[in-house]
């Protein structure tokens, strides 16, 4: 699954930056914070769609991206106890 920019209304780019606590391997659960982007001076927090793990960035931190432009990669996880 990729998160992508959040909905702002706004047709500029807006630089994208990586949370410090969501690196490429890192396990994180649906809602947890993988990045921000700032819209008109305000951080919009990007989240986690799904439980698993950051498996890469696909984009430059602090590179201009726009609506509904893909971020993150956050593959499920697998496996027995992996859900459905």
């Amino acid at each position: 699954m990729i998160e992508q920019v959040p909905p702002t209304g706004r047709q500029e780019p807006s630089p994208f930056v990586p949370s410090e606590k969501a690196p490429v391997g890192r396990r994180v659960t649906a809602g947890d914070p993988v990045g921000w982007v700032e819209v008109l001076g305000v951080r919009q927090e990007v989240v986690a769609p799904h439980d698993g793990t950051v498996a890469r960035h696909l984009v430059e931190p602090g590179q201009a991206v726009e609506f509904g432009q893909g971020l993150v990669v956050v593959e499920a996880p697998h496996g027995p106890g992996a859900g459905a």
